[in-house]
């Protein structure tokens, strides 16, 4: 008898950014706790643009859910009678299960990069993501003026983002400007338990950990000068 497998009923989709990538092979041994995501979950989103860019468009996204039904009562189109689609196919319309009809082909860059570099090559490059957030979160924590975000977190769990704010608040206050103007690196603001921080999202195909890591710690030293 075949085993029933029950899947956890969470309220919200997994990001694909955290969870799809650790199917390859490569990626698996670089973290410990999210795997179990990866087989539990009933949904996944992902931005492709975020785990696949440079080469994939803005927006360029996708959702896979294990149920077909809540998909198609999201997507349906209802009102136009020229979308309309026979109730006894056997197959899902697309009409009826995308989250939005005009889009461009954008399948096919996602496809084509799937196709080229295979498990193997993507799990390496989404490794190597991972181990320079790794290297920039170590930096953070050596630099006496910032503070690694958020406490307490293990590098085990770390992935591919980064957080952290300088101690100083007036510094702080406009340390996103005091990195990009070096034109070196470029990072996002955020807010972390009410305070202004810095969110750096590595990707990229041409990653060098140890130079990109040294360029880092440059331009941070010099944001609080």
């Amino acid at each position: 008898m075949p085993q029933r497998r029950t899947f956890l009923p969470f309220p919200f989709p997994v990001h694909l950014a955290f969870a799809l990538i650790l199917s390859f092979p490569p990626i698996l041994t670089i973290f410990s706790i999210y795997p179990p995501l990866v087989t539990l979950s009933r949904e996944f989103i992902s931005i492709s643009h975020l785990i696949l860019k440079p080469t994939q468009p803005y927006d360029s996204a996708f959702l896979l859910t294990r149920s077909p039904s809540p998909l198609s009562a999201v997507c349906s189109n209802g009102s136009a009678a020229y979308l309309a689609t026979q109730s006894v196919d056997s197959i899902p319309s697309p009409l009826n299960i995308s989250l939005e009809n005009s889009r461009r082909f954008r399948a096919l860059p996602i496809y084509a990069v799937l196709l080229a570099h295979g498990r193997q090559g993507l799990g390496a490059l989404f490794a190597s993501q991972v181990r320079l957030a790794r290297a920039i979160a170590r930096v953070v924590e050596d630099l006496d003026g910032f503070e690694l975000l958020p406490e307490g977190e293990r590098e085990a769990d770390r992935g591919a983002i980064v957080l952290f704010r300088a101690r100083d608040e007036r510094p702080n206050e406009d340390l996103v400007e005091r990195i990009n103007k070096q034109n070196r690196i470029y990072v996002s603001g955020t807010v972390w338990e009410g305070r202004k921080a810095v969110r750096i999202a590595v990707a990229g195909w041409k990653i060098d950990g140890e130079a990109d890591a040294r360029v880092v710690r440059e331009v941070l030293v010099k944001a609080l000068l």
